[in-house]
């Protein structure tokens, strides 16, 4: 069997290494031939909460009463194996970093940051502090996906399409109830999915 690198993020990286499509492609490795692929995500929001709902961090001169920025990066690892030159057996892994900065302003006019700790201290309710992502708490496996993919159609041409048959697994984390920012690394269930996936070169 053939081993075939790629990158989208670091194309050139090391000799041999090709660049690559960082969408949803119509192309199969070839009978024998296995692909692997780097595919790393980066989603970043920073939003400020106060009495009347969260907003933008632009969206208002007033100081925020929580400022939360938060990080989640995925990186995943996909490992392609070409049965024929039409057919595919993959699997996808992916490493999740998800990262929350919260902070909480003074406000020396109406004491909220006093009135917010009462709340979160209260039993009642059960939530956690607002407080930065421990190191230990950073990194957590995503939803593992298993796939089977066949190429449709002629192999050239300016049209190409694939079926894939995707098969989710539970193997992320939803994000704690109790804690008001914590991200989730996946859905946590299996899912089935079908995609088709259809390409056109124009010019």
């Amino acid at each position: 069997p053939k081993l075939w690198l790629e990158d989208p993020g670091h194309a050139g990286l090391a000799p041999g290494v090709s660049s690559a499509q960082a969408v949803p492609r119509t192309d199969v490795p070839q009978a024998g031939t296995l692909r692997v692929t780097f595919d790393p995500v980066i989603s970043a929001w920073d939003n400020e909460f106060t009495p009347a709902g969260r907003r933008s961090l632009a969206a208002s001169l007033l100081p925020a009463k929580v400022f939360v920025h938060a990080e989640r990066r995925v990186t995943p690892l996909t490992l392609e194996f070409g049965l024929t030159n039409r057919i595919a057996l993959s699997a996808r892994v992916p490493l999740v970093r998800t990262m929350i900065r919260a902070n909480i302003p003074n406000d020396t006019t109406t004491n909220a940051d006093s009135v917010l700790a009462a709340t979160l201290a209260d039993t009642t309710y059960a939530f956690s502090p607002i407080r930065n992502t421990r190191r230990g708490l950073r990194f957590f496996p995503g939803d593992a996906e298993l796939q089977a993919t066949v190429r449709l159609g002629p192999m050239d041409g300016r049209y190409a399409a694939t079926a894939q048959l995707v098969v989710r697994l539970p193997t992320g984390h939803l994000d704690s109830p109790n804690d008001l920012f914590d991200l989730a690394t996946g859905d946590h269930q299996t899912d089935i999915e079908i995609h088709v996936i259809q390409e056109l070169t124009v010019a």
